[in-house]
């Protein structure tokens, strides 16, 4: 890219991204956005003056504006169609590049001075217009569905003043040819019928009720002779002729008398005609009935038998809700699956839906503040227990749990400082440790832990699949590969310019490719692969992590093809969310990390919808078609680190106390609470104690996070809920 684009382009981003309070910076950001707007929906030099208003006939060459001037053409903007000149895509891509459509779509909710809100939402809907000429990045909007977005930000709109309605007027027309970009077509019935409010639809819905259909029935001989010499019944259509008295015409009429021929529905310019006032035929007019009756169908599907003109159309049901009796399942599975996958994959979703507290880890007294959590690696000459977890401290210590015996092994002085994470690994049949601060990074041979093979000056470390190599990055923000076995540095990559401390480089699955913070970088020639579009700002979480399956790369909340670079699904869930994979990528682990330097207030699922608080609560998402399988709330502090044993089995959460303490906890996957009745009722009233304990220093969370109810109340639902499980599973 360009250093004149990126520089021009960088101080006009900054500006439309400046802080919220004050309106001298709300006129700066409204001015930014006139200038990008200007830039980004210019027409292209390349274009010969070819060009379409949204929703509307071509115009003429002579009558395309040298310069348009956007939000003063009250028939659409001007959406030039031709091919876009080099200019035009260095323009775009520097956009890209300064995180500029994550600025666009924030500004989308943008409600701060009441004056300006419609006309900056205006603005940030035609820059998004300017950028959709591109079919990717049109594509990408599609599966952000940002036009669900902004039919939900009109419908949450109040009523505008007097003074703003012409404002929201433009917003609103700004909508709909955002929508008609994303989705490849003209504005028209469909569109505005997503975006009307409740009572123009009823409105609407009361004249087309009331209307009188009327057509001349020789304009319908007149179709069904044509349809006749098309299907080459010539004697019969002569018949027809001669006996209706239709004089000889080569094609039909066009929607002025025919338009209502067959059903009510069917009319001028509708959503379903190719081009107004093009010649239509009966066959055009009958599919475009049927098309419109596919239409009322609840869950309409796209490939469909051939329709039946004598009977109403209607597409097949869903299946009905699969019984609760764990047998039939199961022979139902054998011989169909209802859903289109797999035994396993069933399994798969019933086991990591449910989780059961196995035991709280009681570590020393002088082991305070746990940070970090990782599984011991049982492999290599020296014996450890299997299921032995480490845990990572504020201070800087390693500590070895046995969590078969309930008993803390080892503890060791790693670190002066906070340690971020601990991963174990073994490498040429010697157990390793590697432990990561905030500032540097240290491996340690379990057997020797009296002093480490090596540190290097890199935090955010990384191993690859083969542990052969590390990336990190540096003191002075470069992304580094560093040989696990030395420690010596082998290449660099580029800067790293994320500011979460979370957010770390990662090696992709054959480890030929390096993430770092939506760039891809080859490891072999050490450069940039690919840049994705970043939709969250830089203070936020957008830790980014390769799919097992190698075809896939999450980045928050979006998931991206490695195969055209496109964006594939955008999952809700993930949404700032730490992941971890299990079953090979079948199912997600994924869960918000509570730390200090996040951002809640951009997070709209943590404030506000009835949906509770995102960090006391994990998620398992299916790894193929991203949809919940299960949601765990039945956590009592928020979650600071979770990891998942190698077997698969059992999981362990680290939580943050209000008192400043943290709390370690480790859960059975696949087993529900209340089906065993082995469990420890002395540590049920541990449990109750601590909570009656931080009652005290909790008494101001009710001011943030609302009142959390009855905790006796909360035990006895679950119970009550885990009954009727019993019954079910017993039936």
């Amino acid at each position: 890219i360009n250093a004149e684009y990126m520089g021009g382009m960088s101080i006009l981003v900054d500006a439309a991204r400046s802080e919220d309070g004050d309106s001298s910076d709300d006129l700066t950001r409204r001015a930014s956005l006139l200038v990008l707007v200007a830039l980004l929906c210019r027409p292209s030099s390349a274009a010969s003056g070819s060009g379409v208003r949204v929703g509307h006939t071509p115009l003429k060459p002579k009558a395309v504006p040298k310069s348009p001037k956007f939000g003063s053409q009250p028939g659409g903007i001007f959406i030039d169609t031709g091919p876009p000149d080099e200019r035009l895509i260095k323009m775009w891509t520097a956009f890209r590049a300064c995180n500029g459509v994550c600025v666009l779509l924030q500004l989308l909710r943008y409600n701060t001075v009441p004056s300006l809100a419609d006309s900056i939402r205006a603005l940030a809907c035609r820059g998004l217009c300017g950028l959709a000429r591109d079919s990717n990045f049109a594509q990408v909007l599609r599966e952000l569905q940002v036009g669900r977005i902004l039919h939900e930000i009109e419908i949450r709109l109040p009523e505008a003043n007097v003074e703003f309605q012409r404002d929201r007027a433009l917003f609103a027309q700004a909508s709909r040819e955002l929508m008609a970009l994303t989705s490849l077509s003209p504005v028209t019935a469909i569109t505005h019928e997503a975006t009307d409010p409740l009572l123009r639809k009823l409105e609407k819905a009361q004249i087309v009720r009331n209307t009188v259909v009327r057509y001349d029935p020789r304009e319908l001989l007149q179709f069904v002779h044509q349809f006749l010499l098309q299907q080459g019944l010539r004697t019969s259509a002569a018949a027809l002729q001669a006996e209706a008295g239709l004089p000889p015409r080569a094609g039909g009429p066009g929607c002025g008398g025919g338009g209502a021929a067959v059903g009510s529905s069917v009319g001028c310019g509708s959503s379903g005609s190719s081009v107004a006032g093009a010649t239509r035929s009966l066959d055009t007019i009958v599919k475009q009935f049927l098309l419109n009756e596919h239409s009322q169908c609840e869950n309409p599907i796209a490939v469909l038998p051939a329709f039946s003109l004598q009977k109403p159309h209607l597409c097949p049901q869903l299946a009905p809700r699969r019984t609760q009796n764990f047998a039939t399942q199961l022979s139902n599975r054998q011989i169909s699956d209802q859903r289109g996958r797999g035994e396993r994959h069933q399994c798969l979703r019933h086991i990591y839906g449910r989780f059961r507290l196995a035991g709280r880890v009681r570590l020393d007294e002088n082991t305070n503040h746990v940070l970090c959590s990782n599984f011991a690696c049982t492999q290599g000459p020296q014996v450890i227990p299997i299921n032995a977890l480490y845990y990572g401290t504020f201070s800087g210590d390693v500590v070895l749990y046995d969590s078969h015996r309930e008993k803390q092994l080892e503890s060791w002085r790693c670190h002066d400082h906070a340690l971020q994470s601990v991963e174990a690994f073994s490498h040429n049949s010697v157990s390793l440790l590697l432990t990561t601060t905030y500032e540097t990074t240290r491996l340690w041979d379990v057997s020797r832990m009296h002093a480490p093979r090596y540190e290097i000056d890199a935090s955010r470390g990384s191993l690859n699949h083969s542990r052969d190599r590390l990336v990190a990055v540096d003191s002075d923000r470069m992304v580094k590969v560093y040989e696990v076995e030395s420690g010596r540095d082998l290449l660099t990559l580029g800067e790293f310019d994320s500011f979460y401390r979370a957010n770390k480089p990662v090696f992709s699955a054959d480890d030929d490719v390096v993430l770092s913070d939506h760039v891809l970088y080859d490891v072999r020639s050490c450069k940039p692969l690919h840049r994705f579009d970043k939709f969250t700002p830089n203070s936020v979480q957008c830790s980014g992590k390769f799919h097992p399956n190698g075809n896939q790369v999450l980045i928050n909340s979006e998931i991206w093809d490695l195969r055209t670079f496109k964006l594939f699904h955008s999952c809700a869930s993930l949404d700032r969310a730490e992941v971890n994979f299990a079953q090979r990528g079948a199912v997600i682990f994924a869960y918000v990390r509570k730390d200090d330097d996040m951002d809640d207030e951009y997070h709209p699922v943590l404030h506000g919808d009835g949906r509770g608080h995102m960090h006391r609560s994990f998620k398992t998402v299916d790894g193929v078609d991203y949809s919940d399988i299960c949601t765990f709330d039945d956590i009592k502090h928020d979650i600071v680190d979770l990891a998942l044993a190698p077997c698969e089995t059992l999981i362990s959460l680290v939580e943050s106390c209000a008192n400043g303490m943290t709390e370690c906890r480790l859960y059975e996957v696949g087993r529900r609470r209340g089906l065993d009745t082995d469990t420890s009722d002395e540590e049920d009233e541990s449990d109750d104690d601590d909570d009656d304990d931080d009652d005290a220093e909790e008494s101001g969370d009710s001011l943030i996070f609302g009142n959390m109810g009855d905790e006796d109340g909360l035990d006895m639902d679950i119970d009550e809920d885990d009954d009727d499980d019993d019954d079910d599973d017993d039936d």
